[in-house]
């Protein structure tokens, strides 16, 4: 057992060293230095991996900040109508959006750094962070029973993938709940 988690005989560290990660796809400029993740890897197919110190303190003491004083209740949307809301998800929750134009800006560092790490592990060369992709998105769990219930992101049930369409879903765990706050 490692860090709450229990390994499967599957369980194992990613280490990929033969390339370097690249966020300047479009123009843009790298990230300010280079990303050294540990990596372990929960399941190979569909890839579900934990990546240890992805975001630090000071990012998420950023995201909490910003964030907490503007949550709503979460919502979902299709199925019942937008907006609606559901017994699949229960918290409070708030989009985050990058300025890709501010390098120096905390979200856009972030979800830089998220596309860079989904490039790298499923080399998926075409994905490219920018406008059309969705934003960041805050979850607050701050009633007792609050939880993500099992859901798909994406392409479900077999579809084929349409370009354009989500490839991965990430969460990062900035503190974690007494009570609640299962995903």
């Amino acid at each position: 057992e490692a860090n709450g988690h229990n390994p499967s005989p599957e369980w194992h560290t990613f280490k990929r060293r033969t390339r370097s990660l690249d966020c300047r796809r479009g123009k843009r400029p790298p990230p300010p230095s280079k990303l050294r993740l540990q990596v372990d890897v929960l399941r190979e197919s569909p890839p579900v991996y934990i990546v240890h110190d992805f975001a630090t303190e000071k990012e998420c003491e950023h995201m909490m900040n910003l964030t907490i004083p503007h949550m709503e209740r979460s919502v979902v949307y299709g199925g019942s109508g937008p907006g609606a809301s559901s017994n699949y998800r229960q918290s409070y929750s708030v989009n985050m959006y990058p300025d890709y134009d501010d390098e120096s800006h905390e979200i856009t560092r972030m979800v830089r750094r998220k596309f860079a790490f989904a490039r790298e592990v499923a080399e998926y060369e075409e994905l490219i962070e920018g406008e059309g992709q969705e934003p960041l998105n805050s979850v607050y769990y701050k009633d007792d029973g609050d939880q993500y219930r099992p859901h798909c992101d994406g392409e479900c049930h077999g579809s084929q993938y349409t370009l354009g369409s989500r490839v991965a879903s990430s969460l990062a765990y900035c503190a974690v709940a007494d009570r609640g706050g299962y995903t």
